[in-house]
């Protein structure tokens, strides 16, 4: 993954680092955010490519990659 610096918060339920990595699937790619340690993780980020249309996903569920990345950082840094 090409680096994008965020600063993420330790993992809530061990206290380990976390780290954002790229997630590849069939129709699109995403970003997720997973504890280094336990692999706990927060929910993929979906990331638009413009020549995919992926039924049911309104506009609004997809992001650039930069806007993806931050989204995933903003989620997991929020969980209790």
């Amino acid at each position: 993954m090409g680096r994008t610096e965020v600063e993420l918060l330790p993992c809530p339920f061990c206290g380990s680092n976390a780290v954002a990595r790229d997630c590849k699937l069939i129709l699109s790619d995403g970003i997720i955010v997973q504890c280094s340690k336990c692999q706990a993780r927060q929910t993929l980020v979906l990331i638009d490519h413009p020549r995919l249309t992926v039924n049911g996903l309104d506009e609004s569920t997809r992001y650039t990659r930069e806007q993806a990345i931050e989204k995933a950082a903003s989620e997991w840094n929020r969980r209790a």
